[in-house]
């Protein structure tokens, strides 16, 4: 396991998939073996990478990860809606929320390893944010949000969303901020009572609810280690009891 990290994070600091400016390419084109299309969610996986896996980060790891950062908070950060925009060199600016919840992350991350304190603040603006611009009353979040009109869009909220909760309890645990406690919590609830039809589908069913079940069924093992620890452990029983409890405790994560 640590050679494939080691591996890993070689290729990651030695591939060029990193641009002078800190910004972090999401797409490789084999036909002309270059880099294209920076990415907010590429670069804030980078910086937890580099900071967080293997060994501690050495200076030039570290380096990386502060490049990345800095591209973040100066580039991909919009001032007008507080939110990091997916790819900040295109006229058609929007910011996604599994890029701003990915970058949550990430600045948090860089916050602990530098002692940063701006990393955090912006942290807690695009916490403040998303609350505030993407929240759906059904507990999810909209997917995107268009910068030009100031207005979020997309209707469907998949189970990836629950990536955000722990990006969430991190941001309340460091930053102050219990009221994305409760987020987490209802992101959860949304996830389990939006696929729950999908899980306990019967074996015979039809082909398009197994297809959606298959990834769902770990997802929920995960999902209740999320609600176990936003309620301090307090309810964990009342997660398994839940419909999907045979399927998911199958599943839980290794």
């Amino acid at each position: 396991m640590d050679s494939s990290l080691h591996a890993g994070l070689s290729w990651l600091m030695k591939s060029g998939i990193q641009h002078p400016t800190g910004a972090v390419f999401g797409e490789y084109s084999s036909l002309t073996a270059s880099y294209n299309k920076v990415s907010t969610e590429a670069a804030a996986v980078s910086i937890q990478s580099v900071l967080g896996l293997g060994e501690p980060p050495d200076d030039e790891r570290r380096d990386a990860a502060v490049s990345a950062g800095r591209y973040l908070m100066e580039r991909s950060f919009d001032l007008h809606s507080d939110l990091f925009l997916d790819d900040p060199t295109v006229d058609d600016r929007r910011a996604s929320f599994s890029g701003c919840a990915a970058a949550l992350r990430a600045m948090n991350a860089l916050g602990r390893a530098t002692g940063d304190t701006a990393y955090s603040e912006c942290a807690d603006r695009c916490g403040r944010s998303i609350q505030v611009r993407m929240t759906r009353v059904d507990g999810s979040f909209f997917p995107e949000f268009e910068a030009a009109s100031q207005r979020a869009m997309g209707d469907d909220a998949g189970p990836d969303q629950l990536k955000a909760a722990a990006a969430f309890l991190e941001l309340a645990d460091d930053g102050g901020m219990p009221e994305l406690r409760t987020s987490a919590e209802n992101l959860l609830n949304f996830a389990l009572q939006r696929h729950e039809g999908f899980v306990n589908a019967p074996h015979g069913g039809s082909r398009s609810a197994a297809q959606e079940a298959a990834p769902v069924r770990p997802v929920l093992g995960r999902a209740a280690a999320v609600r176990r620890r936003a309620d301090g452990g307090r309810r964990g029983a009342a997660v398994w009891d839940h419909p999907a409890r045979s399927r998911s405790k199958r599943n839980a994560p290794r």
